[in-house]
């Protein structure tokens, strides 16, 4: 963990496969409840940095997904 903001911002890093990857959580409160942003980085070198673009935004997709699918676990 290398931000911790109680309850507004969450930041991890960490490694996916060979990626370096750091994802940010953020809370932000609106008239109608709370919106959660998600902020996913994949670090690589050599050959990996032509496709951490691509696998960036499969990464980014299965964590909406996730997140998605936990908003309505919690508003069931």
């Amino acid at each position: 963990m290398t931000a911790f903001q109680p309850p507004r911002r969450l930041e991890i890093r960490g490694q996916i496969g060979p990626f370096r990857a750091r994802i940010g959580y953020r809370l932000e409160p609106t008239d109608s409840g709370t919106t959660l942003r998600n902020a996913v980085d994949l670090g690589s070198s050599g050959p990996l940095t032509l496709v951490a673009p691509l696998l960036t935004s499969r990464v980014k997709h299965a964590v909406a997904a996730n997140l998605d699918t936990l908003k309505q676990l919690l508003e069931a």
